[in-house]
């Protein structure tokens, strides 16, 4: 199965973009399978695309004027991003995705899944975002065409735009950030180690409010202990959920510098 080759890219619809990163191919053949060739081909030998080739643009049968538009429909009617629902703290940490791409609509299911656990949403939330995630997985990988896709699409969308509201019912306040009273009372009753990270730049950082330092090293995805998450959002955390949390944010692009006001 070849995961990796699009989980963290947002082609434009067009084989030549794989076949200038990748230095690959892909052909469709009788059965509609999408078969790698081309120089860059051998580590993916014997094995398949396991999502529809159609969706992704892969299929040259299907005009440059047919894709825009599917393209253009898919984006307006993209599924909601945990982080950017009212309350999340990260709703404006990274811009709005431009191109609609079925590998980011899947990313973005997973950490509801992922939310739903670290925040303790209940079984019934747990279950509804995993089912959702399963069943988009199974729906990008149907042999469809464009039209028979945007039908299944929309009538997931529409269930699963009743799920998120429910979501964001249970969520509540949850992913709200601690005010820095509230941290300084936290350490205050059990004491923590004073914060200072380095930046992807390599330049260390310094803050005068202990919030703006713990926001800093969240969106950089620096955090190394359940403590620090559990000062930030003022809520019980395990070491697995600050690992699951640094996953989450290392999977978006994170900015260079990040300037945030007290």
């Amino acid at each position: 199965m070849i995961n990796s080759l699009n989980s963290n890219l947002n082609y434009d619809y067009n084989t030549s973009n794989f076949k200038q990163d990748k230095n690959i191919d892909f052909k469709i053949n009788k059965h509609g399978v999408a078969v790698i060739t081309g120089e860059g081909a051998l580590p993916y030998r014997g094995k398949k695309f396991e999502y529809n080739p159609k969706i992704f643009g892969l299929d040259e049968s299907i005009s440059k004027k047919d894709m825009q538009e599917f393209n253009n429909f898919m984006k307006s009617n993209a599924l909601k991003d945990p982080n950017k629902i009212e309350k999340s703290p990260l709703k404006d940490f990274n811009p709005a995705y431009t191109k609609w791409d079925p590998t980011t609509e899947k990313m973005m299911l997973g950490f509801f899944v992922s939310y739903s656990k670290m925040f303790h949403l209940g079984y019934d939330i747990i279950k509804k975002a995993d089912e959702f995630y399963k069943e988009f997985d199974a729906l990008i990988s149907k042999d469809l065409s464009l039209n028979e896709f945007k039908t299944k699409y929309i009538d997931f969308k529409q269930r699963y735009d009743e799920f998120v509201k429910e979501y964001e019912m249970a969520m509540g306040d949850k992913m709200l950030l601690s005010s820095d009273d509230e941290i300084i009372t936290q350490q205050s009753e059990k004491p923590f180690k004073a914060i200072q990270g380095e930046s992807k730049n390599k330049e260390t950082y310094k803050d005068d409010s202990t919030r703006n330092e713990l926001v800093k090293k969240l969106l950089e995805g620096k955090f190394s202990t359940s403590k620090e998450l559990e000062l930030l959002f003022g809520m019980k955390f395990s070491d697995d959920d600050a690992g699951e949390f640094n996953k989450i944010l290392s999977l978006n692009s994170t900015p260079k510098s990040i300037d945030i006001k007290a």
